[in-house]
Parts: C-alpha cells; structure tokens; sequence
C-alpha cells in the first residue's frame, strides 16, 4: 500500500524506450533509485507489481511530474500500458489496487482525535490498524494505551445497523412482512389512541420514517437506573401524539428502536441480546466474549472518551445500557466489520434481502438525514452505504461508523473523541475518501506514521517465519525514543509483554510478545498459536500503524550468525566447557574465547523457527521450563556431511539449542552448516570453522 513518493516497496519494474517492449526487472527499489534520478523527465517509468499475488502492490516515482495514472490494472493490461508509453515516451505511475486507509486516517482524522481504530473486510481477508490513544496519556489509572483495531468501545448508532439485521433475520423466521403494522407484535400492549399509530409498520420504524411523537433530544439512548422498563417507556411515548406522517415524515428517534428491541423480544420469545448473539453476533463468525454490551472486559483497561487529542482531564466510560439494540452494542473494529463481511455471503441473510436492506435503509443512515448526510453515497469505486453514531457526556464524546464501500470492501471505524472538535472533514467523508483515494493527484497524496518495509525471520532474514518463532520487522518511523527491548530483569517470572514502548503487533489473529523496539526495527516473537499461511503484520503505535505481509510455515529454521569479515558465521559454542567458549577463528570475538571445532567435538547452534516443542513451550510466562522438539525431523550437515544430532529442544521464548557431533571427514577451514527440519532448510552461505 505504498504510494509513488515513498519509494519504500520491495520489488521494481523498469522499461527502457526504444526496447521494444518493457524489460521488466524485480529487485529491491534502491537498486534502480540512482539510474532513475539521473535520468530527464519523461524517459523512464518506475512500476511495482508482485509476481506472487499477481497484482500491483505499489509504485514509484522519480523524475517523472505530471504523470498518468492507471487504477487496477492486472499484469496482462499494465504491459500493453507499459509498451504503449513506451513507444510514445510517456511517462506514468500506477497505484496499487488496495486504498492506503492507512495513510489517509494519519493525514486526515489522526490530529484531530485522541484515538480511532479501524479494520477494512474483502474476500474474507481483513486489514486493520489504529492511531492514537485509547486511554489518554494524562489518565492516572492505565495511561497512555494505544487505540488499535481491537480496542472495544461502545457503538451508539452504530448498534442499530445490528438491529436492522436482527429484524431481517426475524421477519423471514416469522414470515412476518416488514410492512406490517408493529403495534399488534408488543403483545400485551394496549392500542394507541391516537389511530394512525396503528397504521405505522415495522419499516417506518426501522427507517425513521414512522411520524411519532418527535422528542427533542432523539429519545432515549437508554433507560433510567430506576425501575422504569422498557415496556413502560414505550407505553408513555405512544400515549403522545404523533407528529408526522407514517412513511413520509422522517425524523431520527431512538424510540423507535427501543421499540424494535421490544418487537424482536415478544416475536422471538427471547431476550434481545440472546436473540442477536445466536441468529446475527454466532453465524457472522463474530466473537461474542468482544461484541457484547457489557463495556469491560476483566483484566481490560477500558477504552475512554474524550472531547479531542488535547483533552487533558479524565476520560469519560460510558456503563451498560438497557436498550442495547439503540445504542448499547461493544465492540472493536476488527469484530465490527464481520458482520459487514457476512452480509456479502449469506451466512445471516440472503444476498437478496441483505440487498434489500441496505436499499430500504433498514438499520441505515437514510437521504433525508440533515446531520449526516444522505446514504447511500455515489462513490467513485461504486454505490457507498453506511451507519453512523455517536454519544456525548459533558463535552467528552465517540463516533461510530460501518461503511459497505464497492468492490466488495466494507469498512469499520471507531473513533473516541466528541463530534464537535473532531476534524474539519466529516468522517464518513474521510472514510469514503480514504476508499477514494486512488484517484488522487500526487500532490493530494496523504503521508506520515510508521512504514514497514518487510517483515522477515528473526534469525535467517528470510521472508518466512513459524509459530514459536523471532520475527524482525524492518522500515522506519516506529518511535522516537531510544531502542528498547524486554530484559530478564522486567519479564523474569512474568508474563511476555505484548506492548513495548506504546508498540504493538497483531500477526493474522494474534497479538505477538513484542521483543525489541527501535526507529528502524522491531523484532517479536509470534505465540504457537500463529496459523501457517500468508497472514497480515499489523503494527501500531501511539502515532498511527502499517501493516505488512508474512509467510508462516509449521517450520522455517534459521540460525543466528555473527560477521567476521565477508562471511556470516552460526553462533555456536563447545558443549560441556565451565566457561562459554565460541566456535570461531582464534581471537575472532574480543574479549571472548573461540576455537575452530574438529572431529568429535559436541557443539551447540543457536536459532529459531525450528517448529513445535513436544509438549508446546509455556508462550504465557518467561520461565525455564521449555521442552524438546522431535529429534526425527532435524538434520544438521557440515560441509555437505551429516552430523548427530543429539538433541534440540526450546531453551528461552523462541530460542532453540541445537546439540550435534561433528563429524569426521571434514576439510579444515571454513565450512558451510545447514539445518533442516522436517524438509525446510536454514538460510545458505552460513559457516563453521573447522581445525
């Protein structure tokens, strides 16, 4: 998701004019930086594109003003693009085919909050990040917690796109219509007396469009602490009279969800929450021990609302609310945007009537609504539908959005700062826009935050990594502070951290032990329960997030080397010595003892990625209670010559000992070590010196 500018994407095309046709070339950008910048405008054009995924993940541009842009273009199409610039010495730059939401929220909403997270959906496949504060760092309980894709954080509005599709999903359970009159379905409620209310449907309700008595301040968000019910709130709001037309008359009140709640309880004979978490949260492959009503979860620090980036006093927590299908729902991003992603399949619905549904604003924000704008939103990558809420308390507020953008994306934001000091820009805007923009100018071009620009194994510098294994996380931008890392003295009995310096990872579904922290780098440790794959790194911190790309094998072996000289040596010791003694040249290490190694000798390497441990090694504690992996599946040669292997086991968090016998029949001098475990082999070019 890189832009032109950047220049930080790992792979390069070039074509030369009067070639022919483009050669195309893949290498790492710096490799092509000086033969582009010394060249005129207007001879040469820089493009990314990935072999592997088979599309552009991104772009580069140098002395190339005023250039074309070509949107989503696969390889087929980019090349006869490419040969017919050539010919015509045009110059252009491609953008990659995934909106950079990352790059936009710095530029656009980051300033202006004290926090957001937010999570985008397509096939199945969900990127997200965050920025910011989740609790303020003036906060004396907990400060200065990063708001990331998983911050929990209640829905307001948000929550009754949920009720839309919980209504949905009752009426073709019931094979009630959505044209019928609600008043009959409360059950034991008693008429109105005013007759029209018996005219007003279920989708009037769900639409705002059911002309009912207009409460000034939108109706209840929810009930008094007192023993007030949801059925006595109803009864007193329709003993007043109406104040439209059923159908015609639009006007946003929250009463008449606490009305759908009380529809969906008596028609299912559940309760609402119950109802929604088995038919709507359960099938939608949300997880309801995060999208609940209840704010807290136990050992959680809460996330906390604020009235923008600089509020200073205490963050405000909104408590559980009675009417949960109003504004009650609690959720993070990541959760969120599931149920976005379900609605394109037919997991809850089907296609039809999830399309329905967004048509007939069931749940969603209709044209007409003068504070927010009309939905949906003719965008420039399709039809944009969406949902937004917010609440405030005493200045301090948070902002909800749900956005079902083209192209099959769907897009999820939560944002904890009040509506009246957040940014210029209104943030379904920002939303729409971010999608958007791929059709900007290189002048209009967002920047900032942290960049990853690869993401390999810890040891072997490999793009391959396994679960239990040490990841280093290469780009720039990652903190301003001074490099940091865990130490036996802070994590010794402890559980491994997962934050470090306001730094956190999350590795496909899972938050990785955050290891070490610099500008340039961070190295974690990925928990055994990482799922082998290609799967997302997503890193945040208290200035924004990137996100990058690894693959995870069952195994991906690499060793951990010292340099002497031109050559990468294994870090190994001589087994069984009183003091640590380094296989290496004679006086190779300063200030340590090293010696070549010979026949014989028992000797340990020193690596990570070697697969599982028999049983899992403890990932919850820093301890030394780490156990063996299978000796059956290593195998560790010296010079081409198999040696024993005598035991390999997990000696520190990710960290494998490797115990061998050299074997006889070797030249002295440098000779090259590989280990492989179960068929996948450590990095080549690795030495061993022997005597």
């Amino acid at each position: 998701q890189a832009y032109p500018q950047s220049a930080s994407t790992s792979f390069a095309a070039l074509f030369a004019p009067g070639s022919g046709s483009p050669v195309v070339h893949y290498a790492a950008v710096d490799a092509f930086s000086g033969a582009v910048n010394s060249l005129p405008a207007n001879t040469l054009a820089g493009v990314c594109y990935d072999p592997v995924l088979g599309r552009l993940v991104g772009c580069w541009q140098a002395a190339i003003p005023g250039a074309q842009f070509f949107i989503d273009q696969d390889w087929d199409a980019l090349n006869a693009t490419t040969q017919t610039a050539a010919s015509n010495l045009q110059t252009f730059a491609v953008y990659p085919d995934l909106p950079d939401f990352d790059d936009y929220f710095a530029a656009n909403l980051a300033p202006y909050v004290m926090g957001y997270g937010y999570a985008v959906a397509k096939g199945g496949e969900i990127i997200a990040n965050g920025g910011g504060y989740a609790r303020s760092p003036d906060e004396t309980e907990n400060p200065g917690i990063p708001y990331t894709a998983d911050s929990r954080m209640t829905l307001a509005s948000v929550s009754k796109a949920i009720t839309g599709v919980a209504l949905q999903k009752l009426v073709l359970q019931t094979r009630i219509s959505l044209d019928h009159p609600f008043l009959p379905l409360l059950g034991h409620m008693e008429a109105s007396p005013y007759p029209v209310v018996g005219t007003i449907t279920l989708r009037n309700l769900a639409n705002m469009q059911s002309g009912l008595f207009q409460e000034t301040d939108e109706g209840p968000a929810d009930l008094p602490s007192d023993d007030t019910s949801i059925w006595a709130e109803i009864t007193n709001y329709l003993g007043m009279a109406p104040a439209g037309t059923p159908g015609v008359t639009y006007y946003y009140d929250n009463t008449n969800y606490s009305i759908l709640q009380g529809v969906i309880e008596q028609q299912s004979g559940m309760d609402y929450t119950s109802y929604v978490t088995q038919n709507v949260l359960v099938p939608a492959g949300m997880n309801p021990q995060i999208i609940n009503a209840d704010p807290v979860i136990s050992g959680t620090p809460p996330t906390l609302i604020y009235s923008g980036p600089d509020d200073t006093n205490p963050g405000y927590q909104f408590g559980e609310f009675t009417l949960v299908g109003v504004s009650g729902w609690v959720s993070s991003a990541r959760e969120l945007v599931k149920l976005l992603a379900a609605l394109r399949g037919d997991a809850i619905l089907p296609n039809a009537t999830a399309s329905e549904m967004f048509a007939d604003s069931i749940g969603w924000n209709l044209p007409g609504n003068p504070a927010a704008g009309p939905s949906p939103q003719i965008g420039n990558f399709g039809t944009y539908y969406w949902k937004q809420g917010g609440l405030t308390e005493n200045g301090q507020g948070l902002q909800t959005f749900l956005v079902r953008l083209g192209e099959g994306y769907d897009l999820a934001v939560l944002v904890n700062s009040n509506i009246t000091t957040s940014p210029p820009m209104l943030i379904n805007d920002i939303c729409f826009n971010a999608f958007d923009a791929r059709g900007l100018s290189v002048g209009n071009q967002p920047g900032g935050g942290p960049l990853i620009q690869t993401a390999v194994n810890g040891a072997s510098y490999l793009p391959q990594a396994a679960p239990g294994s040490f990841v280093a996380i290469i780009g720039s931008g990652f903190t301003s502070q001074s490099p940091t890392d865990w130490t036996a003295t802070t994590i010794e009995g402890a559980a491994l951290p997962t934050e470090l310096g306001g730094v956190q990872v999350r590795v496909g579904t899972v938050n990785a032990y955050v290891e070490y922290v610099s500008a340039g780098q961070v190295n974690v440790l990925l928990p055994p329960s990482v799922t082998p794959g290609i799967a997302n790194v997503e890193l945040t911190t208290p200035e924004g997030g990137n996100t990058g790309s690894l693959q995870i094998l069952a195994s991906a072996p690499g060793l951990f080397t010292v340099r002497f000289g031109a050559k990468s040596y294994a870090t190994a010791t001589f087994a069984g010595t009183t003091n640590v003694v380094y296989v290496a040249p004679a006086g190779a290490l300063p200030g340590e003892s090293s010696q070549p190694a010979k026949a014989g000798d028992t000797v340990e390497l020193y690596g990570t990625g070697m697969g599982p441990t028999n049983p899992l090694w403890p990932d919850t504690l820093f301890s030394g209670n780490y156990s063996a992996a299978d000796l059956g599946v290593f195998q560790v040669t010296i010079g081409g010559i198999a040696s024993t292997v005598l035991s390999a086991a997990m000696v520190e968090p990710g960290l494998f000992q490797i115990t061998i016998t050299i074997p006889s029949g070797l030249a002295a001098g440098d000779q090259t070590v590989m280990v492989t475990v179960n068929g996948n082999g450590s990095q080549p070019n690795i030495f061993m010196t022997i005597g």
